[in-house]
């Protein structure tokens, strides 16, 4: 996905790459890559993974050096608002939710990628961009609202993990919500774990989960910069949003979906920042 130039990427006069997409590729042309590599700096502000492009071969076997970087994927999304990402992408998981089916919504990329500004939006100005988690929890009280019939609860929950250490969001810094067991769950399924101590909260509309979130952002996580994001999340944050439901006249049993929204931290080449032993952690 590209994401528009941050507020910081602007006030340095930083201007955008000259990206060339369709529905599943994009490409840069040769010599603004290189610039930008000679430069030291970004060829790519949003993050695509460094690749040396295969040559042209002629039928006289000489070399012809590629005119364009490009990378293939499953789907491109341009200057789409994230709505339109959501909608595509993630809106299906969230409605399966209400049926006990779990699901995931995760972001992986380079510092700068976007992975936050997808997940989470930002604050511009003064302004609020909303993120995709800002729908997903719409999404969620709507299909609540719609069927008064059946009863729901729905809890979360946020941690991150910062060095390989489990630290409980949603509580304030303490012994107590600081390095927390990952315990093996022997009342359920094979493999199933869970965070002993995690904090769980009753959340009853949308607007409560993003004022979690948001009380959580602020805590969170060891916000260290590198010389890719000045302000570059340097854990793996975590919010799991579950969903109870029961519908009492057909005396059913309770189905549980969660939903796991993940926000990986950067994924910098440990030769590329001063970080190396915090980059082998994450």
């Amino acid at each position: 996905r590209l994401r528009p130039l941050l507020h910081s990427e602007i006030s340095k006069g930083v201007t955008a790459a000259s990206w060339r997409t369709s529905a599943t590729s994009i490409s840069l042309p040769m010599t603004e890559w290189r610039g930008a590599s000679l430069r030291g700096g970004q060829p790519s502000p949003e993050g695509l993974p460094p690749a040396t492009p295969s040559p042209i071969r002629r039928t006289n076997h000489q070399r012809e050096e590629p005119t364009k970087y490009e990378v293939t994927v499953d789907h491109v999304f341009n200057l789409e608002p994230t709505e339109e990402v959501y909608a595509a992408v993630f809106k299906e998981t969230v409605s399966s939710l209400k049926s006990g089916v779990n699901g995931a919504l995760l972001a992986y990329g380079q510092t700068g990628s976007g992975k936050t500004y997808s997940m989470f939006g930002s604050r511009m100005n003064g302004q609020r961009t909303k993120g995709i988690v800002h729908f997903a929890a719409e999404d969620i009280f709507a299909f609540i609202e719609a069927d008064p019939s059946i009863e729901y609860l729905v809890r979360m929950s946020y941690l991150e993990v910062y060095n390989e250490r489990v630290n409980d969001l949603l509580r304030p810094f303490s012994p107590g919500s600081r390095n927390l067991p990952v315990r093996e769950d022997i009342k359920g399924s094979p493999g199933e774990f869970y965070v002993e101590g995690l904090k769980e909260k009753i959340v009853r509309s949308s607007s409560d989960i993003i004022s979690v979130l948001e009380r959580a952002e602020d805590r969170r996580r060891a916000v260290a910069s590198s010389q890719f994001n000045e302000i570059s999340s340097r854990s793996h944050g975590m919010c799991f949003i579950k969903v109870e439901s029961h519908n009492p006249s057909e005396d059913e049993l309770t189905r549980v979906g969660v939903l796991c929204i993940v926000d990986l931290a950067g994924s910098e080449r440990a030769d590329d920042i001063t970080n190396r032993l915090e980059t082998c952690s994450i």
